[in-house]
C-alpha cells in the first residue's frame, strides 16, 4: 500500500513541475505575465524587459525543478522500499 502511496506523490509532483515549467515558458513566450499572476495594488501584465520579468520566469521554472526533485525522492523510495521486500 505504501509503495502506491508513492508512486501517486511521484506523480502528483511531476505533473505539478511539468505544469510550474510550461507556465514559466509560456510567460517566456508571450513576453508577458498576466495581471492575475501579479500581485500589486492595481495589478497590470509585466511584459518582457521591464524589471522583474527574467526573475520571475526563472522563479516559477525553479519550482517546476523542486516539484520534480521531490518526484525523484519519490521514485527512490519505492525503490529502496521494493528492494527491501527482495
Amino acid at each position: 500500500m505504501m509503495i502506491f502511496v508513492t508512486v501517486c506523490g511521484a506523480i502528483v509532483f511531476g505533473l505539478l513541475g511539468f505544469g510550474l515549467w510550461q507556465q514559466g515558458e509560456g510567460w517566456k513566450r508571450q513576453g508577458e505575465i498576466p495581471k492575475d499572476w501579479v500581485e500589486a495594488i492595481e495589478p497590470k501584465p509585466v511584459l518582457k524587459g521591464e524589471p522583474g520579468f527574467h526573475a520571475a520566469v526563472t522563479w516559477q521554472k525553479t519550482m517546476g525543478v523542486v516539484a520534480w526533485f521531490f518526484a525523484a525522492l519519490c521514485i527512490l523510495s519505492v525503490i529502496f522500499q521494493l528492494l527491501e521486500m527482495l
